[in-house]
């Protein structure tokens, strides 16, 4: 969350008084190294800001990052966020998230949609640095990666390991949906336990 200071104050103080912070979580904020002044990490609890300061909080829990380089990113997307914007939500996506993260050090860095995970759907996501290094990662994708594992808890029983093979589409808003065509997609599932 980004923040424009319109006071000169002690940091900690401003927390507390103007973004309406809590004392342990400001403090924790600082320590964590999740705090940056005009995009620089700041940590001291007695730094001033000033007038004009931008303050940018990352929320460590809505972005955990599982690998970093300069060409490549890796996040673990959390179940109930997007991975990109659609007509009805524009900002809260893990794309978004992860273009602000690249862009406190240098606002023009950018990111590139590598991947998606469906909403409901949590785990690993890849975004690329560059536009190069996104349409490597996409040609060669089916090459890369040759089988996804998903954990589900599904309501009712199921007795025995299976098979499913579905037509799949996706509408303008990313949602997917078995049809009579479309990208084939075939699923072997496991029991691993019932109760």
């Amino acid at each position: 969350m980004k923040y424009i200071v319109e006071e000169e104050k002690e940091l900690l103080n401003y927390l507390i008084e103007n973004i309406k912070i809590n004392r342990k979580k400001a403090k924790a904020m600082l320590t964590n190294k999740s705090l940056y002044i005009n995009n620089k990490v700041i940590t001291k609890y007695n730094y001033v800001v000033k007038k004009g300061d931008n303050i940018f909080i990352n929320k460590k829990s809505d972005l955990i990052i599982i690998y970093e380089d300069k060409e490549i990113i890796v996040i673990n997307k959390p179940s109930g966020l997007l991975t990109v914007s659609t007509e009805k939500e524009k900002e809260k996506t893990l794309y978004h998230l992860v273009s602000d993260y690249v862009k406190i050090n240098n606002k023009k860095n950018r990111i590139f949609v590598i991947h998606r995970l469906d909403k409901d759907t949590s785990g690993i996501v890849m975004f690329a640095k560059s536009e190069k290094i996104k349409k490597l990662y996409q040609d060669n994708w089916n090459e890369l990666v040759k089988k996804r594992k998903y954990y589900a808890i599904v309501d009712g029983i199921i007795k025995k390991d299976g098979y499913i093979e579905s037509y799949l589409k996706e509408d303008k808003n990313y949602n997917v949906y078995s049809s009579n065509s479309g990208k084939l997609a075939k699923t072997e599932y496991k029991v691993i336990k019932n109760n």
